[in-house]
């Protein structure tokens, strides 16, 4: 199944990008305030991380990112680390764009071992404002051990020409033989863009 979702992906970022934006470097830094981990019955650890994303071309670009999250399980503190490493197309209109992406996921969970697979999303953003702008996307992840849904929502705020500060939530919904993981973090940060 999960080359179907790489096919997916890939014929979705597969479109030439036709001088439609210029060449870009963007950094981002965050800080997630807030990282869980919830499993059935209802266990759920939290704690906070930080990371880093960084995103590369012209609307055809790859990107980048990683969180290292600690949490706090009562019996002591327990590493979580999220990793991405990815190609997207992004489309620009008139107030905003649409996305389709592709990506290597690794979710590691300390103890409990990594889980490895793909994801495949779709996306858009929209100019909320000369300087304010919404985006999101929902897609799919297929794991080795798990499968199920992911959705980021954002707001992003420019502070002057090239740099933003930006507030994200992400939830993956993630299960395996009946047993539920959710991946869930919010995360604020700044963005460079070149």
């Amino acid at each position: 199944m999960r080359h179907y979702f790489v096919a997916l992906g890939l014929l979705g970022c597969s479109q030439l990008a036709l001088a439609e934006t210029d060449p870009f470097v963007s950094m981002g830094l965050f800080f997630a305030p807030m990282s869980e981990v919830e499993t059935d019955p209802g266990s759920s650890i939290d704690g906070s991380g930080f990371g880093a994303r960084v995103e590369v071309g012209g609307a055809l670009h790859v990107h980048g990112e990683y969180l290292q999250s600690s949490l706090d399980d009562n019996a002591g503190d327990v590493d979580f680390s999220d990793t991405r490493l990815g190609m997207s197309y992004r489309s620009h209109m008139e107030n905003g764009y649409i996305l389709a992406s592709a990506e290597y996921v690794g979710l590691d969970f300390d103890a409990n071992g990594d889980d490895q697979g793909v994801g495949v999303h779709l996306g858009a953003g929209i100019n909320a404002g000369d300087k304010v702008a919404l985006y999101g996307r929902v897609g799919m992840l297929a794991l080795d051990d798990r499968d199920g849904p992911e959705m980021r929502l954002g707001v992003d705020a420019k502070l002057q020409e090239g740099t933003s500060i930006y507030g994200e939530y992400r939830t993956a919904m993630l299960s395996s033989d009946g047993t539920d993981v959710d991946v869930n973090d919010l995360r604020v940060g700044v963005r460079f863009s070149f």
